[in-house]
């Protein structure tokens, strides 16, 4: 299974499931004690790290022949909780974006943290890593994302030019554009057109 084929959802009650596109039906599901800020899975689907209110990080593995479960590694919590966590889609590296504003470089292997400084631009709705997992794309409520150097965590580069807060992103297969969702303010007053209040666009 991969990413074009299956969705990852997660559920505020701390449910995360894994549903094919296909049929809707779910392939995965597990839960926890404790609600959930974000989940993120590495493109073949055999990876998952979810990151709770709490803190804590989960790093799940899906046996691709059985489709058994498994938790590799469990972090303690931390005060604030987790607010954002991507995997890379080779998944060689993962990064967390906290509540306190700033951003963790996690070992896939261990959940051993390698890197971490405060997130120029505050905390991140969401994140996510390039192909090449050299690049962080951050999300944020300033209406920009943010580019983020892998290695230093540095951020690099910032793009706006949206009349909304960004919110799901996405890099392209290729790595060369990257693509939000923004919902206009204007069209989620009542009586708006429900339909037409999410807007997607594209950086190059």
């Amino acid at each position: 299974e991969d990413q074009a084929s299956t969705v990852c959802c997660i559920y505020a009650n701390g449910g995360v499931e894994t549903i094919a596109l296909s049929t809707g039906k779910p392939l995965h599901r597990f839960s926890f004690n404790d609600p959930i800020a974000d989940a993120s899975r590495s493109a073949d689907g055999s990876t998952i790290i979810v990151g709770q209110l709490d803190g804590v990080l989960r790093c799940i593995e899906i046996d691709a022949a059985t489709s058994d479960l498994r938790e590799r590694w469990r972090t303690q919590p931390r005060a604030l909780g987790a607010r954002a966590v991507a995997i890379a889609p080779d998944a060689s590296v993962i990064v967390v974006a906290w509540k306190d504003g700033s951003i963790t470089r996690i070992d896939p292997a261990n959940g051993a943290t390698l890197a971490e400084r405060e997130l120029w631009g505050g905390s991140a709705f969401e994140l996510v890593i390039s192909p090449d997992a050299r690049t962080i794309a951050a999300s944020s409520w300033s209406r920009t994302v943010r580019l983020i150097d892998m290695d230093s965590l540095a951020v690099r580069d910032c793009f706006g030019g949206t009349h909304a807060h960004v919110w799901g992103i996405a890099f392209s297969p290729d790595g060369t554009r990257i693509f939000g969702r923004i919902t206009l303010p204007e069209l989620t007053k009542p009586g708006a057109p429900k339909s037409n209040a999410d807007c997607a666009g594209a950086w190059i």
